[in-house]
């Protein structure tokens, strides 16, 4: 079994926001839309309405923050601990697009226990979720690992009823 993890979400209000930036907003990275100044407060206000979108609903476990490269050090002298330490409880998932090596060095930094099959579908074209697949069973993992990887861990974050 399989579950494709990967999503994309971007909060309404949050698009609203960028919509008056830009003509069409796609997915622009928050460092492209303006100066520091206003890449930060709009970091803060995109990580303020995901707070409020996950509130209240039990099968969110977190969400990963808008942090402005063009102003990372306003973002970091927020953090008590080194990023590292927060990167380390992040899930990661195996959307890499044909790139293997890229996929053992994820696993290898978040470990097997923070990592869900994810193929980033419909991007990345029609054969992306085979090629997924090969990916994740080119590195001949552990059997164990193996399904953590490709259902396991969604299972445990998502809370999913084991069969699902």
């Amino acid at each position: 079994m399989k579950i494709d993890a990967f999503a994309h979400i971007s909060p309404i209000r949050y698009l609203e926001r960028v919509e008056d930036i830009l003509a069409s907003p796609g997915a622009p990275p928050i460092e492209e839309l303006g100066d520091p100044a206003v890449t930060s407060d709009l970091a803060r206000f995109a990580n303020d309405e995901m707070a409020g979108l996950v509130r209240g609903h039990d099968r969110f476990v977190g969400f990963a923050a808008a942090l402005p490269l063009n102003d990372v050090d306003t973002g970091l002298e927020r953090l008590p601990h080194e990023p590292l330490e927060y990167f380390r409880r992040f899930y990661a998932d195996t959307a890499l697009f044909g790139a293997p090596h890229a996929l053992r060095c994820t696993l290898d930094f978040f470990g097997p226990g923070n990592v869900l099959f994810g193929t980033d579908m419909p991007l990345g074209g029609p054969d992306v979720v085979g090629e997924t697949i090969a990916d994740v069973d080119s590195l001949a993992l552990p059997a164990a690992d193996r399904e953590r990887v490709y259902a396991g861990n969604a299972r445990d974050v998502l809370r999913l009823k084991k069969g699902y």
